[in-house]
């Protein structure tokens, strides 16, 4: 009998998959993916406390124009997040649901390839910001990325080990004890009057080490898994990358507009776009918590079975549809609200109204936009869900780059409107094309009667 060191973590999912319609395979399985999906809003829930908190706060100590510069920085270090952590988290579900590989290597290959990508886009964030963002202290955007490149990558994919031994329930312990320590840091600091991105991106450096050397030394070792350092595998390295790729372009479309903003001196426009694109961002927690709990779920692929993943995509849809639509026509009318919410009188965000409204059309399009791109990942199409990111990030950057000069925070609108409706347009047209590929092989190979009844 092998160890539980070289045992896979976990040959294939406890939860069930979606079956040939959409649904759970059995009938526990929606009960098993509302329950993940509970804790997955759970940990936004949390999330969206301590982000509310950080945003309300620190934007009451700041003028617009230096939120704006806040939020330029956090556009630089949104995208370099996917190479530091974000791939290398999706690739530890990947590796051990889908391969199956033992948990030693699992282990050893994404900590040493996190600590390698974490401190290299940490390096490279504070460059590019100190480039193209005017205002900021090198200590302020070293801090910061510290913060949230090193430390925070390593809880992150401490997390996801555990959720391939002991499920989402048990990882979003560990996301939310994050959200925690975001939230103390920044009711404290702004309670004793020195809040600043400084002290921040300082205090939450050392809040979550702290929590990386628990989840390394106590967390993970208790749930069998074992902690090691070493030369990633090129197996896992590429899975990462190809994961890294697309989770990147896609936080360029979306967070690269303040960048440029910030590049062309409109501090102030970033500010307020900053704010709106905040609260809106909020309306998408439930999306994500739902994208979240359901992305294992993606991952098996039957050789033998027809239609299956485009099926899947279109059960996400009619669940991810039901939630995004109520929500926008909330947020449109709680438009002019929002702004209020900021205290003090530093900053004035009353111009973010009109934009939160027209980036409300962003939640049904990237719910419409995820879930055929989560499909061509069973189907083993990672390389063309990366195409896929990648060249819709592209024309967004190119749209951003056009207009923004001219046409401040509307050519932001424009170009993420554009990139999202690009990426649901080629994302569904790629998943369709290879479904239909994959069903022809099944049918030339196998007899129709030993195809798995429905189907």
């Amino acid at each position: 009998m092998k160890s539980n060191t070289e045992a896979p973590l976990r040959s294939e999912p406890d939860e069930p998959t979606f079956d040939a319609d959409g649904d759970a395979l059995d009938g526990g399985g929606l009960r098993s993916l509302g329950v993940d999906t509970i804790w997955a809003l759970a940990n936004d829930g949390f999330l969206l406390i301590a982000t509310m908190a950080s945003f309300l706060l620190l934007s009451s100590v700041l003028n617009t124009d230096g939120f704006g510069r806040y939020s330029g920085l956090f556009g630089v270090i949104g995208p370099l997040g996917g190479a530091a952590f974000a791939g290398t988290t999706l690739a530890v579900l990947q590796r051990a649901i889908q391969k199956g590989d033992d948990a030693a290597t699992v282990a050893r290959s994404s900590l040493s390839l996190g600590l390698l990508a974490g401190t290299g886009t940490a390096i490279l964030a504070v460059t590019v910001a100190s480039l193209t963002i005017s205002g900021l202290s090198l200590l302020e955007m070293s801090l910061i990325a510290a913060a949230e490149l090193i430390a925070a990558a390593t809880v992150w994919i401490c997390a996801a080990l555990l959720q391939t031994v002991a499920g989402l329930p048990a990882a979003s312990k560990l996301r939310i004890a994050m959200s925690v320590i975001r939230f103390i840091v920044v009711v404290s600091l702004w309670s004793a009057g020195v809040l600043s991105i400084a002290t921040l991106g300082g205090s939450l450096l050392v809040g979550y080490s702290i929590l990386a050397v628990v989840a390394l030394t106590v967390v993970l070792p208790r749930s069998g898994i074992p902690v090691s350092f070493g030369t990633p595998r090129r197996d896992f390295a590429i899975a990462s990358a190809s994961f890294a790729g697309p989770i990147s372009a896609s936080l360029v479309q979306t967070d690269g507009d303040r960048v440029v903003m910030n590049a062309f001196g409109q501090q102030d426009a970033a500010g307020e776009y900053g704010a709106a694109f905040r609260f809106v961002m909020f309306g998408l927690l439930p999306l994500k918590a739902l994208d979240f709990a359901a992305f294992q779920r993606f991952l098996p692929h039957d050789e033998a079975a027809t239609g299956v993943h485009l099926r899947r995509a279109i059960g996400f849809i009619k669940l991810s549809t039901v939630l995004m639509i109520p929500i926008a026509l909330v947020l449109f009318f709680l438009a002019p609200v929002l702004p209020e919410l900021v205290p003090g009188d530093e900053a004035d965000f009353s111009g973010s109204t009109p934009m939160i409204r027209w980036l409300l059309l962003f939640l049904p399009l990237i719910s419409i936009s995820t879930a055929p791109n989560n499909g061509l990942i069973g189907l083993g199409r990672t390389g063309v869900r990366a195409f896929n990111y990648v060249s819709s990030a592209l024309i967004s950057l190119a749209i951003y780059i056009a207009l923004i000069p001219s046409m401040s925070w509307r050519g932001a609108i424009i170009g993420t409107i554009v990139g999202e409706l690009y990426l649901a347009i080629i994302g569904w047209s790629m998943l369709v094309h290879f479904q239909r590929k994959h069903d022809a092989t099944v049918s030339d190979t196998t007899p129709a009667e030993a195809t798995p009844a429905g189907v």
